[in-house]
Parts: C-alpha cells; structure tokens; sequence
C-alpha cells in the first residue's frame, strides 16, 4: 500500500508482529551515507592508533640505526589486525597482499610489514633524502619486519604505463636518467647495504652475504650461487672473466614500473629500496635488464636511462651467462 505525501514518498509496509511502519524511499540512500561514515571514522581511528603504536620506532630525521630483529609474532598479529580492517573498510587501500609482505594504506600513512621485509631500508630511504634530490616516501618510523611511512600520491607505472603516451613515456625515462646520475654521484668503498649491512641479490633466489671490501670478494660471493654440479671449467672462465676494477656507487637494484610512482607525468617516489646499497657501477643496469617486467618499451628506453650502457656490455654478457648456472 503506498501513500504519498507532498514533497516526499513514503512506503507502507508491515513488520512481522503485523504492525505498520512508514520507510522513506530515501533511507537506502541513508544508510549507504551512514555506513560510508562509519567506515571513514573506523579508518580514522585505525590511523590514530597506528601512529600511537608503541611497536613503532620513530626516527628523530639523524642518521641512526634502525633497530632490527627476528619477526616479532605478537606484533605481527597487531599489524595483521589492521590489514585485516582496512581490507574490509577499504579494499582499495591493499596495495601487496603476499605470505611474506603485506602493504596497506590508512590516510596519509602506509605500512608495509611481513616476515620477509628488513625494516632497514627506511634508514635507505632517510639516506636517499639526506644526500639527493630523488623522491622517496617519508619514513616515520619502524618496528620488528615493518615500516611506517607518508602516503604519497599517484599510480605506479604498472598501473598506468599502458595508457601514457609515447611521449609521456619518452619523459619519464628522461627523469629517471636524471635519478640514475644522483645515485651514481655516490661513492662508496666496500660492497654490501648501508651501514656494511649484508649483500642482496634477489634475481633468482635470497642469496645473501658479505659485505665485502673487494670487488673480487663480491665475485667469489655470486660464483657461491652456482650449482655444484656445473663443471669446474664453466666456473673457472667466468672467474677470470668478472672484473674487479669497478666503481662502487649507490644502487638502487630493482627499478621496476611497480616501484616507481608517478602523478601528472612526474616521478612522485622511488619505492622499495630493500635491495639497494653499494655496488659494482654495472649492477644497476644488469638489474634493470634482468627485472621481472617483461614490457618491452620499458627496456627499449633503457638507452634513456643507461646511455653508457655499452660500457657494461661486457658485464651484461657475463652476467647472463652466468644465470643460466645458478641454483
């Protein structure tokens, strides 16, 4: 039974004791308001309490240790608590959802936590912003395989690179040229993280060691990650092959489209700087060619980004050569 009045429709309807209610037409739209703000306001308080959070360590912005440990499991489940409430509140805001690292949003912060995450690359990120002009996220502090850092606006170039222009695309590799010259502006003497954390190479398996005050240290360290049964000749040409005159310059080591955040054709944020530290001056470029993008216009503007790639032809050649034997 309907009933209208001026200005305003109403149902009739009857509950289950049989009596009559009056519901406005418009209370579906009500509700979805009210639910929206009791979203924004759980969110809200969420952030509050991440930030209160005494697992966190918070830089006072000088060049300090960041503590590190072994996973703490009774702060993982608080961190993983919070995951779990933004995932409900707020799908959008999961930007990594894997067994060993996690990363979500709440307002104008971000952390990112899980067994396999070092917290010391926010003490990378403090450097990176101390010593260059390249962007990074702010890191606020961090707590046992976690970090909490600002929210910085924009979409990875994963997300939007297929819709950029050629041009657009053209620039952006020009900027990272530009990013690439500050990191090589760095000098360093040994190889391995900052502070002479240890060396990551990702490519293939978490093979970790060091760091190591000669390059030909490093070289014995990558020829450990080969398989025991490739015959002794294959590894013996290699060794005499790797050089151990390189510069050691700061590198990132996984410029990936996922990590590079972009916002009106800018670079916003240089992301995941968990692999960078002190290397051989063709580790960046052996990295790039080897990253897990696959998009071919990507590696086709490396001459952009690389334009002294030839002289590390040699060091590309041999690093192929030698993936091909390891575990």
């Amino acid at each position: 039974m309907l009933s209208t009045t001026e200005g305003k429709k109403n149902t009739l309807c009857e509950n289950k004791c049989g009596k009559t209610t009056r519901r406005s037409s418009r209370s579906g739209e009500h509700r979805k308001r009210n639910r929206s703000a009791i979203g924004g306001a759980k969110l809200r308080q969420l952030h509050q309490r991440l930030c209160e959070y005494s697992g966190f360590y918070c830089f006072d912005f000088k060049m300090t240790s960041v503590p590190f440990s072994e996973f703490d499991l009774q702060q993982a489940e608080q961190y993983k608590h919070y995951f779990e409430e933004v995932k409900k509140l707020n799908p959008s805001w999961i930007y990594v959802d894997s067994p060993g690292c996690k990363v979500f949003r709440i307002h104008d912060s971000v952390i990112k936590f899980g067994w396999s995450v070092d917290a010391r690359q926010a003490q990378t990120m403090q450097f990176i912003q101390s010593s260059t002009a390249i962007p990074v996220p702010h890191a606020i502090g961090t707590g046992p395989n976690a970090i909490l850092m600002d929210y910085v606006e924009g979409c990875t170039l994963a997300q939007c690179w297929p819709q950029l222009t050629s041009e657009e695309k053209q620039a952006i590799a020009e900027q990272m040229y530009h990013v690439l010259q500050q990191l090589r502006g760095l000098k360093g003497s040994y190889i391995g993280g900052l502070d002479r954390a240890p060396v990551v190479d990702m490519r293939r398996s978490d093979h970790i060691g060091g760091p190591f005050d000669t390059e030909s240290q490093f070289n014995d360290f990558l020829l450990d990650n080969m398989t025991s049964s490739l015959p002794s000749l294959y590894r013996e040409s290699l060794q005499k092959a790797l050089r151990t005159d390189h510069d050691i310059i700061f590198t990132h080591a996984d410029l990936h489209l996922r990590n590079i955040i972009v916002k009106d054709g800018v670079i916003a944020a240089i992301l995941d700087w968990e692999c960078a530290g002190w290397y051989p001056e063709y580790w960046e470029y052996v990295k790039f060619c080897d990253a897990t993008c696959h998009d071919k216009e990507w590696h086709d503007l490396g001459p952009v980004m690389f334009p002294n790639r030839y002289a590390f032809a040699d060091d590309l050649m041999r690093d192929q050569f030698y993936a091909l034997f390891v575990f």
